[in-house]
């Protein structure tokens, strides 16, 4: 499972760096993103991901979807949009 670090309501797109973490994954065109500190940072795949949410005593389990590889990030950051 994934360790999510960052929930943003403002993020357009679930992102991680995590390789290993993706159930799947495809590599795709390179595609550059602007932070919010406007850092320059890219994708070059995209897949799927389990991450475990916190759920008062006990934890769930979700699949995100079309998360976008970027190993440059140093996060997972899922979006709430």
């Amino acid at each position: 499972m994934a360790e999510t670090d960052v929930f943003d309501s403002g993020a357009l797109t679930h992102m991680s760096p995590t390789q290993d973490q993706f159930i799947s994954m495809r590599t795709i065109p390179s595609k550059p993103i602007k932070a919010a500190d406007n850092m320059i940072f890219h994708a070059n795949a995209m897949g799927n991901m389990c991450i475990s949410i916190p759920n008062g005593e006990r934890t769930s389990h979700i699949v995100l979807k079309d998360i976008l590889y970027c190993p440059d990030l140093t996060f997972t950051l899922v979006s709430l949009s």
